[in-house]
C-alpha cells in the first residue's frame, strides 16, 4: 500500500508542476504580446551591421553602436517581412559595415531571443515600411502560438 501512495503522490506532484509551468508560460506569452501590441514600444534606430546570416525565411543581423537601451544586439526579419525586403532590394545585398535605419522594440524576451525588425531602410530607401511590417510581425507572432 505504501508504494501505491508514494507513486500517487509523485504523480500528483508532477501534474502540479506541469500545470505551474504551463501557467507561467502563458503569463510570459501574454506579457510579450502585450508589449508588442503597444506601438509606443517601437523606436527608430540607425546602426552599422556587424554580422548577418541570411536564410530563405529570415535574416539575422547583429549591429554595432546601438544605444544602451538595448538588451542585446541581435535582430531578425522573418517570414513575409523578409520576402518584402528581398523583393524591394532587387540585386542589392546587405554587407557587414553597412549602415541601416530600422524600427524595432528594444525589449529582450528570454534566453536566445532575437529582437524583431518591423521596418528597415537601406541606402535611403525603405525596403520594409512600418505600415506593412508591423502588422505582418504581429500576425506571425500570434500564429506561432
Amino acid at each position: 500500500m505504501e508504494i501505491k501512495e508514494r507513486y500517487s503522490s509523485k504523480r500528483i506532484l508532477i501534474m502540479l508542476l506541469i500545470v505551474c509551468l504551463v501557467s507561467l508560460t502563458s503569463c510570459y506569452q501574454h506579457k510579450k504580446y502585450e508589449y508588442y501590441a503597444d506601438e509606443n514600444n517601437f523606436i527608430t534606430v540607425t546602426a552599422e551591421i556587424s554580422f548577418l546570416n541570411e536564410t530563405e525565411t529570415m535574416l539575422y543581423l547583429e549591429f554595432s553602436n546601438l544605444p544602451e537601451s538595448f538588451s542585446d544586439d541581435y535582430f531578425k526579419i522573418i517570414d513575409e517581412n523578409w520576402k518584402l525586403v528581398k523583393q524591394n532590394m532587387g540585386d542589392q545585398r546587405f554587407s557587414i559595415g553597412d549602415e541601416v535605419t530600422f524600427i524595432t522594440a528594444p525589449r529582450y524576451f528570454g534566453d536566445g531571443y532575437v529582437m524583431p525588425i518591423v521596418a528597415i531602410s537601406y541606402k535611403g530607401k525603405w525596403l520594409l515600411e512600418y505600415e506593412q511590417g508591423y502588422p505582418n510581425f504581429l500576425n506571425t507572432l500570434y500564429e506561432a502560438n
